[in-house]
């Protein structure tokens, strides 16, 4: 987060996509348990974060005003899509390759992915880069409107953040239902191959619950800038 503050998002995802890359090729080298957590838990995860999720999610922030909630829900879809799609592709690997290669082609393939969309990044939007295109008329105030609100306060410091109680709340009910979805998403397929499937079979799952996370995704693009977010 403070980096995205200092520097291009284009650079740190560069980074972050290397770093994630190089990560997962070593893991799909490694027979050490220990180092392979402290590579999922430090630079894989800090290249998942810098290559896309955070650095989106700032960008989306920068870009968006009117239709904020909308084009975060859009660009969610993401994680439905690649539930959906690349989940088969990664068993049919597995199956067929082992999952030595599936780690290393998954790496070096979603490093790539990630490189080559830092290239299309903007930090922020020009002048000419508005989301409702408004009359020169509709800009000056009619008699008896008042005048548009004056610029608004720097935003609040970390410190501050941390000490408001919507934050913590927020923070522990997005907390608890990512880890609820998270172990549904990595329990799949153990539990399918422990009743018997195969690992596509598994992989299956994961699609379908990709399409479920697709529906809802497309309902909160719909929907999300039409009421109070909180």
């Amino acid at each position: 987060g403070r980096l995205l503050d200092k520097v291009s998002a284009r650079k740190l995802m560069m980074v972050s996509s290397l770093l994630f890359a190089a990560s997962m090729a070593i893991i799909s080298q490694s027979n050490s348990l220990w180092l392979d957590a402290g590579l999922i838990a430090l630079p894989v995860a800090a290249g998942v974060l810098g290559g896309g999720t955070i650095s989106v999610s700032v960008l989306l922030a920068r870009w968006f005003t009117v239709y904020r909630g909308r084009a975060m829900a859009l660009a969610a879809l993401g994680m439905a899509l690649g539930g959906i799609v690349v989940a088969p592709v990664i068993g049919q690997l597995i199956e067929t390759q082992g999952w030595r290669f599936s780690v290393l082609v998954t790496g070096v393939g979603g490093g790539l992915v990630m490189a080559l969309l830092a290239f299309l990044m903007r930090d922020r939007p020009g002048p000419d880069d508005v989301e409702v295109r408004r009359k020169v008329t509709d800009l000056v105030p009619e008699p008896g409107e008042t005048a548009p609100p004056p610029p608004l306060e720097p935003p609040p410091g970390a410190l501050t953040i941390l000490r408001m109680p919507l934050f913590w709340l927020l923070a522990i009910a997005i907390g608890f239902g990512s880890s609820v979805g998270q172990g549904l998403t990595v329990s799949l397929v153990p539990i399918a191959l422990d009743a018997g499937l195969t690992t596509m079979q598994g992989a299956g799952l994961i699609s379908a619950s990709g399409i479920a996370g697709l529906v809802a995704m497309l309902a909160l693009a719909a929907w999300g800038d039409r009421i109070d977010r909180t």
